[in-house]
C-alpha cells in the first residue's frame, strides 16, 4: 500500500508504459506529451485515493473533481485521460463518451467564481467499476474497466 502520490517521474514511467511510446515533454505531474496519431498528443494523469483510506462519507474507488476548462484541454489535446488510484496502483481510461455522460450526470456549478465543474466518481461493484452519479438518490452508472 502507497500512502504518497507518485512523482513526476513515476508518472512519466506509467505513461510511457501505457501508451507504450517515449514522453517528448512533461509539465508537472499531470501532463504528459506523446507523439501519437502522427501528431504531438497530451496524456493528463489524475491521482486519487479510494474512500477507505481517506475521509470519505460513502463509498467510492476513484473520485476527482474537474473545472470544465481541463476537461476542455483534455479534449482537444487527443483526450487521453488517465485516473490513477496511487493507493493501490488501479487505473481507469476516461473516454470522450465518459466525459459526455460524466457530464450529463456528474456536472455541476461550483466555487465562489460560480464555474463548471464535472465531478468523477467511479464506485466498485462486485468486482466491476462503474461511473455513478455524485448525487446519491442518482443510480444512473456507466461501466468502466481497469487498464
Amino acid at each position: 500500500m502507497r500512502t504518497e502520490k507518485l512523482s513526476a517521474e513515476e508518472c512519466r514511467n506509467l505513461v510511457e508504459n501505457l501508451y507504450r511510446t517515449p514522453v517528448l515533454q512533461s509539465k508537472g505531474v499531470n501532463r504528459f506529451y506523446i507523439h501519437q496519431n502522427q501528431k504531438i498528443e497530451m496524456v493528463y494523469v489524475s491521482q486519487t485515493k479510494p474512500s477507505r483510506y481517506g475521509k470519505a462519507k460513502w463509498d467510492y474507488a476513484f473520485f476527482h473533481t474537474f473545472g470544465v476548462d481541463v476537461i476542455e484541454e483534455i479534449v482537444n489535446h487527443g483526450c487521453n485521460f488517465i485516473l490513477l488510484d496511487y493507493v493501490e496502483g488501479r487505473k481507469i481510461q476516461v473516454g470522450v463518451k465518459d466525459l459526455f455522460w460524466l457530464f450529463q450526470h456528474n456536472s455541476r456549478i461550483k466555487g465562489k467564481r460560480k464555474e463548471w465543474s464535472i465531478d468523477i466518481v467511479v464506485k466498485e461493484e462486485n468486482g466491476h467499476y462503474f461511473y455513478t452519479s455524485y448525487e446519491q438518490k442518482n443510480t444512473e452508472k456507466r461501466l468502466t474497466v481497469l487498464l
